[in-house]
């Protein structure tokens, strides 16, 4: 296995310092997460077989322009390449040379094009350096290749990893303008003749492809998303039972923008539970809401979207008649916890209604009430209605 991005596990710590230390599940979920994002892979190695670079030289030297071969070697060895690479059907590079390597084309299979490139090539009255020539296709490019050297040959016997494709005939002929006569000189250690078209086109069939070893990487870092939801799960199990309760309850109570809201608030990611519940518009999302805003004193927004719940009647209720208290409408609170009271026996039903029933008339309220001394006053009673209120708490029994 390798890490292809080994950079990233540098988040390993930082991603500690904001997980639950208590929970040792979460700490490995954490991890694993990283180590998913830092790009595991299975190393293995393969052969593969690739093709060769096919690049031809044409020499233009002045020999060239020899009548041994009609209408003259240069002519007639670009009759016999354009077959050649007609049958072979690969891509093909070309230099020409005489008193210095020339250019043409990369491997093409675009033959119109190095038709119109190579017509252009005529004999030039210049000396030969076939070796130069060899060197320089060399340096093209990486890989191996095949170079094609057409031509007649050259005086010194020139060695290397080429063809050599040979123009010219073993009498000779007279060289245009000047009193010598060109014959064939094979030089390199392959040779195939003016003649041997169908030969060397066989060779290169054979030859143009080579193996090489390339080394693959498969990504697994799926395992480790795996197994960082399954200890995600596990800390769930460990912090009383809470995910998975949650996740086998989906399809009752939840949308899935429910269940990732509950998910992100487990985690301690506040504004992106808000947000899920904010987009799912459930009935649920919206209690959600309502106690958030209820936290943060919104407490008429609470209220308006606590109207819009369907059901949930217990909590709904619940949170209206504790949010109307601390608006102090306190006779609308006081009819929504009587029927709470009448319908569930629930301890801050029983608290919230106590206090409600002090303050039921206290809305229209002008008078001051003063107690007398053999009794309680009911400023005493609730200043301590008033005490058991702060305590009441908006925490929501579970609703699964």
């Amino acid at each position: 296995m390798k890490i292809l991005y080994p950079y990233v596990l540098i988040l390993l710590p930082i991603l500690w310092a904001f997980v639950n230390k208590k929970n040792f599940f979460y700490i490995l979920s954490a991890s694993f997460i990283v180590i998913a994002l830092s790009g595991v892979a299975k190393v293995s190695q393969k052969e593969i077989k690739t093709d060769k670079d096919i690049y031809f030289i044409f020499d233009t030297t002045y020999s060239m322009a020899c009548k041994d071969l009609k209408p003259d070697r240069l002519e007639y060895a670009k009759k016999e390449f354009f077959s050649l690479i007609k049958k072979l059907k690969k891509p093909v590079g070309v230099f020409s040379f005489d008193k210095e390597v020339k250019f043409i084309s990369f491997p093409t299979t675009d033959y119109e094009f190095l038709k119109q490139k190579i017509e252009k090539l005529k004999p030039v009255k210049a000396s030969t350096d076939i070796k130069m020539a060899i060197n320089r296709v060399k340096t093209v490019s990486n890989g191996d290749k095949i170079i094609v050297l057409i031509s007649d040959g050259g005086e010194k016997k020139v060695q290397g990893d080429f063809v050599f494709w040979g123009f010219a005939t073993e009498k000779g002929a007279k060289v245009p303008g000047f009193d010598a006569i060109s014959k064939l000189n094979i030089i390199g250690k392959k040779y195939f003749a003016y003649n041997e078209g169908d030969k060397l086109l066989k060779y290169l069939k054979k030859q143009s492809y080579t193996t090489k070893k390339i080394t693959t990487y498969k990504r697994i870092d799926y395992i480790f998303v795996v197994l960082a939801f399954i200890s995600f799960l596990l800390g769930g199990v460990y912090n009383r039972f809470v995910l998975v309760f949650l996740i086998f309850l989906i399809p009752r109570h939840l949308y899935a923008g429910d269940f990732l809201g509950c998910l992100y608030e487990k985690i301690g990611l506040q504004s992106a539970a808000l947000s899920e519940f904010k987009k799912s518009g459930s009935d649920f999302a919206k209690i959600k809401l309502a106690t958030f805003y209820m936290k943060n004193g919104e407490l008429k927004k609470a209220y308006n979207l606590l109207k819009d719940v369907k059901g949930y009647e217990k909590i709904k209720n619940y949170d209206m008649a504790l949010i109307l208290t601390k608006m102090k409408k306190y006779k609308k609170a006081y009819e929504l916890v009587r029927k709470l009271k009448e319908k569930y026996s629930d301890e801050r039903i029983d608290r919230l209604y106590d206090f409600v029933s002090l303050y039921k008339n206290e809305d229209n309220l002008k008078t001051i009430i003063i107690p007398t001394k053999k009794t309680k006053s009911s400023s005493e009673e609730k200043t301590k209605s008033k005490n058991d209120f702060k305590n009441l708490s908006i925490k929501k029994e579970p609703l699964w």
